[in-house]
Formats: structure tokens, C-alpha cells, sequence
């Protein structure tokens, strides 16, 4: 079972789409829905619209044992029905204490709703980063900043904050501006199970590299994918530092984006990147990354 934003908006360029094509592949029968087809909960058992993925089918169902659900909505891409995924969340994570296997974990789901996991002492080492309320005047003195929502997605709202007086309109996240990202951009890294992944011998990663003019290297603001062609030691220090943090916070996948030291965010919701990887090495790795992905959750 695949828990959407919106299940009619699936495209075969998204890593979910890739997914769930896979999870056919592999025999498993492949349900979707969303959190707008949520009927009701009675402490115990959920009733939910779902249709069979591929196919025009729609159906009332129930929970049924055995069912392993992936949770791939993305509350911030959906900001005007955040409420219904906080309730989402809170029902799933109490079904989850009560045995339902779900990937990833609704309970730790619940504390990346918006991007102040950013600020834990533990990522701040890598880069310095701070959140601002609406209304606040910031003295922003020799260094350019980054500034981000606190909820957004897929690069939207992000910005460069030069030196001076900066007047914030809403809740948002202030990082340290990186030298070159212009040109040097970020890298999109997978870890499953509190580990880099690989598949066929190859870290499931992309180099994303912005274009001309922008700072932004996310593919939805006009990035190029790129494979990664190695990664330095600081790199990998970094890398490490997401791992065990990802793994310490219950999160079972995730896919971390970094440029050289520095860790500019963890997408936990409904992480991509495969299609760009699959283009690149002209190969499929979603049904491997579909049983690395589901090997968390064995009974």
C-alpha cells in the first residue's frame, strides 16, 4: 500500500511511480491512496478509499494483516490540507503501535514536518543554521545567507539574503551561504536502513548542478542530474554524520542532500532522484531498492 498526497497526480517520472511499478514486478499486489481518502478510525480499525495501481478500480477497504504501507506524502508540497496529513500521521503512528508495519515510521514521520530537525546540535556542526520568526529583523552582518520556509519542498521560496537589514515575512530557515554552490551544487545520496545505499555495485546518488543564475540545484527549478563520479572525505564525514542521526531519529530511508561538508537537508517524506539515476546508468534499480527498502520492516 502506497499513501500518496494525491493519488491521481502519480507521473512515471516519480520515484513513487517507480516504486510501486516494481512492487507489481515483484508480485506483491499494489494499492494507492492518499490522505484526502481517509473515511474514518475507530481507535483500532481504519476504513479508506484505495484504487489497484495501473488500474481505474476504487474500493472501500479496511486494514488487512500483513500489508506492509509506505507512507510517500509530502505535507509541504500539500500546504493547504496540512491539518488532514498531521491527522494522517497521528493515525497511522498509533496503528503502528499497535502493529502495523509502515515505512517510514508515522511516529518519527511526525517530527519532519517542517525543517527545524535542522537546527539538532548534531547537524549543526556541518552548517550553521538558525530559524527566524515572522516579522523578526535580521542584522545580517559579512556573510550571505540562504533563507528557506520552514515548510517547503523542491526548492520553492528559497532565497539569497545579502549583507544588511533582512525583514523575515514568516517562519523560516536562515543557513550560511556556500561559497560556489552556484557552480558546484549539491549531491543527492540515498540511505536505507542507517546506511549509503548501493545498487549493483553503484551508491544510489546524483550530482545536481544548478542552472546558469540560480542556487538552487533541485530538479524542479531547472537542476541538471549528473552521476556522482566520487566523493571526498568530507563528503563521507558528512554523509556519515546523516546516517546515524536518520538512524538515531527511526527514519529507515531517507535521501540526503549535501554540497562538499556541509548537510543542507533530509528528505524523509517522499524522497526521489530514481528516475534521473535510472536515465543516467541506463538501468533499473527500483525493484532492488524496493526490497532494500521493505527488508526494514521484516516481522
Amino acid at each position: 500500500m502506497f499513501w500518496l498526497n494525491h493519488k491521481d497526480d502519480l507521473v512515471s517520472t516519480q520515484t513513487t511511480y517507480l516504486l510501486a511499478k516494481a512492487a507489481c514486478s515483484l508480485g506483491h499486489e499494489t494499492l494507492l491512496s492518499d490522505v484526502h481518502s481517509v473515511q474514518s478510525f475507530d481507535g483500532t480499525q481504519l476504513k479508506f478509499q484505495c484504487q489497484v495501481f495501473s488500474k481505474d478500480v476504487t474500493s472501500l477497504e479496511t486494514l488487512r494483516p500483513g500489508d506492509v504501507h509506505l507512507i510517500r506524502t509530502n505535507p509541504a508540497r500539500d500546504s493547504e490540507n496540512f491539518y488532514s496529513h498531521f491527522v494522517f500521521l497521528r493515525i497511522m503512528a498509533a496503528l503502528e503501535s499497535a502493529g502495523l508495519r509502515v515505512l517510514n515510521s508515522p511516529r518519527h514521520l511526525l517530527g519532519f514536518l517542517d525543517k527545524l530537525y535542522l537546527c539538532d546540535v548534531g547537524l549543526q556542526r556541518n552548517l550553521q543554521t538558525y530559524v527566524t520568526g515572522p516579522g523578526v529583523r535580521c542584522q545580517i552582518q559579512d556573510k550571505v545567507q540562504i533563507r528557506k520556509p520552514l515548510f517547503g519542498t523542491r526548492g520553492s521560496g528559497v532565497s539569497q539574503v545579502s549583507t544588511g537589514v533582512d525583514v523575515c515575512g514568516d517562519w523560516s530557515i536562515r543557513q550560511a551561504f556556500i561559497e560556489n554552490i552556484e557552480k558546484a551544487g549539491d549531491k543527492r545520496v540515498w540511505v536505507v536502513g542507517g546506511e549509503l545505499y548501493k545498487t549493483k555495485g553503484q551508491l544510489l546518488a546524483i550530482h545536481r548542478v544548478p542552472k546558469s543564475g540560480s542556487i538552487c540545484s533541485n530538479l524542479h527549478q531547472g537542476g541538471t542530474a549528473h552521476l556522482v563520479e566520487e566523493l571526498t572525505q568530507l563528503e563521507m564525514n558528512a554523509l556519515d554524520t546523516c546516517r546515524k542521526f536518520l538512524k538515531h531519529r527511526g527514519i529507515q530511508y531517507a535521501g540526503v542532500d549535501i554540497s562538499g561538508p556541509s548537510i543542507l537537508e533530509l528528505n524523509v517524506f517522499s524522497p526521489g532522484g530514481v528516475f534521473p539515476f535510472e536515465s543516467l546508468t541506463k538501468q533499473s534499480h527500483s525493484e532492488d531498492l524496493l526490497k532494500a527498502i521493505l527488508f526494514q520492516q521484516q516481522p
